[in-house]
């Protein structure tokens, strides 16, 4: 069996680089070819190689495995040797780039080169969407990237340019199919629902003062890029039917809210 996980480790300093392959041999001359043309993907490791000469790294084999656990080992081996904070390793995970960070100089030249490509056929849109049906994201991925964007605020430019992109897009109508795959997909949420329920508790018996309801009023009167929004929104849904229930949980809700305002300018009349 050649499959497996190697390191290259500096032997003057002791840093490495973990990796797995299918082929031991056909990767390390990978390594080797990039790093003499330095043009390797792991700058750390470049710059190491630059500086020291090929003669004071070594490339040795850790471990032997099938294909289906390389992951698993080479995961377990970046973590045991710190590789990505105390070596060549560029992510901290395994078969993936999260967690790489790119400098300023790659960041432009990636932002131009993708200026510069054509936008993709409505043919392409529709193969990339095909292939990215069904597929699940892993839990321990979906708990990475939440914690790197928890607190993460966008600069106001960036709002504006998120803004800015989906003005104009024309959006059709969801078929019954989709609203009912959203409508599944909801409901088998067990962790929106929970936050859901939690938010509703936090909630419970809160009431607006007069003032707030005045200040949140004039806001949204003022807000011209909310009313924009409304009515590209009201645009959208023009020809759109709602299923009886919705209308009806619609009806129900505004008696509710009328009942609600006369009770309280009832008792307000009461108290005066």
């Amino acid at each position: 069996m050649n499959t497996g996980i190697y390191e290259i480790v500096n032997i003057i300093d002791g840093k490495r680089y973990i990796g797995s392959a299918k082929t031991f041999a056909h990767r390390f001359a990978r390594h080797k070819t990039s790093l003499r043309k330095e043009k390797h993907h792991s700058v750390k490791l470049q710059r190491a190689w630059n500086k020291y000469g090929e003669d004071s790294f070594e490339f040795n084999k850790l471990i032997v495995c099938e294909e289906k656990d390389l992951i698993m080992y080479e995961q377990a081996i970046i973590d045991y040797y710190s590789a990505s904070d105390c070596g060549y390793n560029i992510a901290p995970i395994a078969g993936t780039s999260l967690g790489r960070k790119h400098t300023q100089e790659s960041l432009n030249k990636m932002s131009a080169s993708q200026k510069l490509r054509p936008s993709p056929s409505d043919e392409t849109r529709k193969k990339i969407g095909d292939a990215h049906k069904d597929k699940i994201i892993p839990v321990e991925m979906r708990e990475y990237l939440s914690k790197i964007n928890t607190g993460k605020k966008l600069s106001e430019e960036t709002k504006m340019k998120i803004s800015l992109g989906g003005k104009g897009l024309k959006r059709p109508p969801f078929t019954d199919e989709h609203r009912k795959n959203l409508s599944e997909a909801i409901k088998n949420d067990k962790d929106r629902i929970e936050r859901i329920r939690e938010l509703g508790f936090s909630n419970k018996g809160r009431k607006h003062t007069n003032e707030h309801r005045a200040n949140l009023s004039e806001k949204y009167k003022n807000d011209q890029k909310n009313t924009e929004m409304l009515r590209d929104l009201a645009k959208r849904n023009i020809g759109t039917k709602q299923p009886p229930e919705m209308i009806a949980k619609r009806v129900a809700s505004t008696k509710a809210t009328k009942a609600r305002k006369k009770a309280e300018k009832l008792a307000a009349e009461g108290a005066a």
